[in-house]
């Protein structure tokens, strides 16, 4: 299930239930984890985001992805593309920051 299906409401079905995001953040792990391109690995991890914007495993995955972003060998137009579409999954649903502190 994809993001874009739950907002087109053309998709009805129950809320996944922990079992089924367990089992969504298992195969993204371990497919990640099977893929010798770093490019493969960080689109697996993703998918998971994209099913589960506010999942049980987020900070998991989030911290993989990060790890894998500024570790491995990417041009610079894939490392960008992929920290995009990462920034555009995960920033909606962070805390926003406090530019300015007013200690009047």
């Amino acid at each position: 299930m994809h993001l874009n299906e739950l907002q087109s409401r053309e998709f009805y079905r129950d809320p996944p239930t922990p079992l089924e995001e367990d089992l969504l953040y298992l195969h993204c792990s371990l497919a990640s984890s099977r893929s010798s391109d770093g490019r493969e690995r960080i689109v697996h991890l993703l998918h998971y985001l994209e099913c589960f914007p506010l999942g049980a495993h987020n900070r998991v995955i989030a911290q993989k992805i990060e790890d894998l972003l500024y570790q491995g060998e990417f041009l610079d137009h894939e490392r960008s593309a992929l920290r995009a579409r990462y920034r555009a999954l995960r920033d909606p649903y962070m805390p926003a920051i406090v530019e300015r502190l007013d200690f009047g």
